[in-house]
């Protein structure tokens, strides 16, 4: 789920990079709330591969995504919005990724996409 949600995310940070009309604020607001994610998904999968519950990261996760969310509605085509917001709450229940920690990419995947979200949010601020 965290691949889904990572390609959606691409797809609309390049709508939102291309479009000259989006105020610069905005875009540091989402550059800002893309790099918080990446750290949430940093601690969870540090915690994971300690073998401990990675508490409040999933109330953590949802209240980015709800943020992330307002920020970019009426910027980016409603479908590709939902989408992108159904991704991101999947990806955040913490329950199911602490069940799966001993499968072979699990702990990794979370940790590619910190960094794929960590990138986008730093380029979406240019």
């Amino acid at each position: 789920m965290l691949s889904t949600a990572i390609e959606l995310c691409k797809s609309v940070i390049d709508l939102f990079y291309k479009s000259k009309d989006i105020r610069q604020d905005t875009k540091l607001r989402v550059g800002v709330l893309l790099e918080e994610i990446s750290k949430i998904l940093i601690d969870t999968a540090d915690k994971l591969s300690k073998d401990e519950y990675p508490h409040f990261n999933c109330g953590l996760m949802e209240k980015m995504c709800d943020h992330l969310h307002f920020h970019i509605t009426g910027i980016i085509p409603e479908i590709q919005l939902n989408e992108l917001y159904v991704a991101l709450k999947e990806a955040s229940q913490v329950e199911k990724q602490f069940s799966l920690r001993h499968e072979p990419n699990t702990i990794s995947s979370i940790y590619k996409a910190a960094g794929e979200f960590k990138s986008l949010g730093l380029l979406i601020k240019i």
